[in-house]
């Protein structure tokens, strides 16, 4: 969701599109299958926003100005007379140029008819990256129908004390142990294991479209795709913007819900059966759960508090708030237009994800040596187990070989993957500190490199490695 700030409409481009729409004889209309869905409920800021979703589903949050012209656009109406109607309606003169210099941001964020835009080809709230949709959403939304009810404040509570009742009497010493014991030597239970906690992720995803649903809007599709380098799921709920805020956190929390939903599944079917395995999926769900509700990357947690502050994303307020922490420093805009206490959550927020963060990439940088050698030796002694395996014909423990080394592969690939993003981003920042001079970026930007690979030099140093 991309806020529009009046200072935009002051750039050169503008005022050469606006000249233009003023000129042109066209009588400006909204693009096909745009949607004015009124104002933004629950907002964290302090002037009303309002939402306008296009044809492709994504949504675009306006001023109150803007949202007034983008209404009064009928097809009919010259920007004079557009003009007029939006300056009748708001009690305030607007002339035919400041219509023409909205209507320029109104045609760059994809709205007006008179320039086509590729979809998806804006970065707006919820944009995903390198998604393919797997289940449609005319599929999706009957299952999420069926599902909806479970929302249902007595479910819900059922639900909620069932997972306790699952998690105090299954998570002990002595069954994950036996549990744990039954995964290393009996392959068709881990391979059933496995399939439990898929199935679980999943059910994950319709947990979100179902809360959607109840709430009273429609989901899309689910799919798949890549969170920086790691495999993720996503299901497509920017619908959800039409409800208060109650229902957005309801549909952000849905997933977890539906993950506490499936160890109480789970659960129960340990105290019908005594499987152990029962006891294994919950162990692993649980851990997925805590997770999900970590605020300091986007995932379910983050939703929650960008939806409970009100603000549609909170990562680009990130430089703003820490700059908070210096005295007699004036508040930044990205803050200024905020409600005081969306703006100290914010703070709070950004003051902990500055200090997480960071330390996890620390983290990571000194493990990363242990990792690989560990990754290595893992793949090389499954790779051995499969291949005889496959000699034995036992297939479930060559299945399960195989599962393993895909899943160490993507965990690995993806650590490596994340940390060289992570230099890159941290090497161009500073580059562009220093400036053109390359005097000056060749040194800065092998000192960044060279701090990060000080952590790994030394880790990898201490390696004591000892492999029969």
């Amino acid at each position: 969701m991309r806020t529009v700030h009046e200072r935009i409409l002051r750039s050169t481009r503008a005022r050469r599109s606006a000249l233009e729409a003023l000129a042109a004889p066209e009588r400006p209309r909204l693009a096909a299958g745009v949607e004015l869905a009124g104002r933004y409920r629950g907002s964290g800021f302090r002037d009303r926003r309002y939402l306008v979703c296009r044809d492709d589903g994504q949504w675009v949050q306006l001023t109150p100005l803007l949202y007034q012209v983008a209404n009064a656009l009928d097809g009919e109406r010259t920007v004079a007379e557009v003009a007029a109607t939006v300056s009748r309606r708001i009690d305030r003169d607007v002339s035919a140029e400041n219509v023409a210099l909205l209507l320029a941001k109104l045609e760059e964020l994809g709205l007006l008819a008179s320039r086509p835009v590729e979809p998806g080809s804006l970065d707006l709230l919820l944009g995903l990256r390198v998604r393919k949709a797997w289940i449609p959403a005319h599929v999706v939304r009957p299952v999420a129908r069926t599902l909806s009810p479970l929302f249902n404040p007595l479910v819900v509570v059922a639900v909620l004390a069932g997972f306790v009742a699952t998690e105090w009497t299954t998570l002990t010493g002595a069954r994950l142990v036996g549990a744990a014991d039954a995964l290393l030597t009996r392959p068709i239970e881990a391979l059933a294991v496995i399939a439990i906690v898929f199935a679980g992720v999943l059910f994950h995803e319709l947990g979100h479209a179902s809360a959607c649903t109840y709430g009273g809007a429609t989901p899309g599709e689910i799919g798949g795709g890549f969170y920086l380098f790691w495999p993720a799921l996503y299901t497509n709920v920017t619908e959800s913007y039409r409800l208060r805020r109650s229902g957005r956190v309801r549909t952000d929390l849905g997933g977890v819900y539906f993950n506490a939903l499936t160890c109480v599944v789970a659960g129960a079917g340990y105290a019908l059966t005594g499987w152990s395995g029962f006891v294994a999926a919950v162990a692993v769900i649980s851990i997925i759960i805590v997770e999900q509700l970590l605020p300091f990357v986007r995932f379910d947690g983050y939703w929650v508090l960008s939806d409970l502050a009100g603000v549609p994303d909170l990562f680009p307020r990130l430089h703003a708030a820490l700059g908070r922490l210096v005295p007699r420093r004036p508040v930044a805009p990205a803050l200024a237009d905020l409600k005081p206490r969306a703006r100290r959550v914010i703070v709070v927020w950004a003051v902990a994800t500055a200090i997480v963060l960071p330390l996890q990439f620390v983290l990571m940088l000194f493990v990363a040596p242990s990792l690989a050698a560990s990754t290595w030796f893992e793949l090389r002694d499954v790779g051995t187990a499969v291949v005889d395996a496959a000699g034995a014909h036992a297939w479930a423990a060559m299945t399960l070989g195989i599962v393993q080394v895909a899943l160490v592969t993507v965990f690995f690939a993806g650590l490596v993957g994340a940390l060289v993003f992570f230099v890159q981003r941290a090497v161009r920042a500073t580059a562009r500190r220093c400036g053109p001079s390359r005097v000056r970026r060749l040194p800065a930007s092998f000192a960044v490199v060279a701090a990060f690979a000080a952590p790994v030099a030394w880790s990898a140093s201490q390696l004591r490695i000892v492999h029969a």
